[in-house]
């Protein structure tokens, strides 16, 4: 039920039993997970959605990489 949503930006969930957590953490399919704390964005961390929340991350590491395209080159 708690991954039954057209969107996944974040969510929060609230357990101590650690088997409960690592569900939450690989069953729900969303873009950030917070346990025992309510969702937040901090530059250190990557920031985004999945579903109909979008896709990719802005901040960390993860943000500037947005906004190149890779290019291969190959010299022989």
């Amino acid at each position: 039920m708690a991954d039954d949503s057209t969107f996944g930006l974040g969510g929060s969930a609230w357990t101590r039993d650690e088997a409960e957590q690592q569900r939450f953490v690989t069953e729900i399919e969303t873009g950030m997970i917070y346990i025992n704390k309510f969702t937040a964005s901090t530059p250190e961390v990557p920031f985004g959605g999945t579903k109909n929340s979008g896709y990719g991350r802005e901040l960390a590491g993860f943000g500037p990489r947005v906004f190149v395209n890779a290019k291969t080159v190959w010299i022989a």
